[in-house]
């Protein structure tokens, strides 16, 4: 018997309990980069659209200045 935190636990128990442990552990680096996955597609999606919507304000006339404030600026809305 092992004590831990006041109670006593068997050999086998701890060996059980660090393999949920390391499942649990597995289960959210997974999950981590899954996030992360999407959260670097969303940047390369939210580049692309900011990158057309800003050529797009060249061809309306706007210059170089306006067109990427413009840009920014509506993508800023867009995630509020």
């Amino acid at each position: 018997m092992v004590i831990k935190m006041g109670f006593e636990l068997s050999e086998k128990t701890i060996e059980k309990l660090n393999i949920i442990g390391g499942d649990f552990a597995k289960l959210l680096t997974e999950r981590a980069a899954k996030e992360q996955n999407e959260l670097t597609e969303a940047f390369r999606a939210t580049a692309i659209n900011g990158k057309s919507l800003y050529d797009e304000c060249l061809k309306q006339g706007f210059d170089k200045d306006e067109a990427i404030k413009f840009s920014v600026e509506f993508l800023v809305g867009l995630s509020k």
